[in-house]
């Protein structure tokens, strides 16, 4: 992660305060399509890879339509349109 004394980009792009301030292109650009050519919403997300991630990861949840399944417990079950691994859940 350094290299004669200097951060590599790679170290900047995952634990730089503010990482686009370097390189501008180094985002997330997130949407929805409705078809090939019309757009129904998109985000850029900034920050370092780790926030990017968490970024998109959020942004899937405010748009991916869940369903709730009441199994008897004291809690429901959230059934996401992509199954989401263990760690991933929300």
């Amino acid at each position: 992660m350094i290299r004669q004394g200097r951060p590599t980009r790679a170290a900047i792009l995952l634990f730089g305060k503010a990482p686009q301030d370097f390189y501008s292109q180094a985002l997330l650009k997130v949407g929805r399509f409705r078809s090939e050519t019309l757009i129904v919403d998109d985000r850029e997300i900034e920050g370092t890879v780790f926030e990017q991630i968490e970024g998109a990861m959020g942004y899937f949840r405010e748009k991916l339509d869940t369903r709730f399944v009441m199994t008897g417990r004291p809690h429901r079950d959230v059934v996401w349109d992509i199954p989401w691994k263990p760690s991933a859940k929300p």
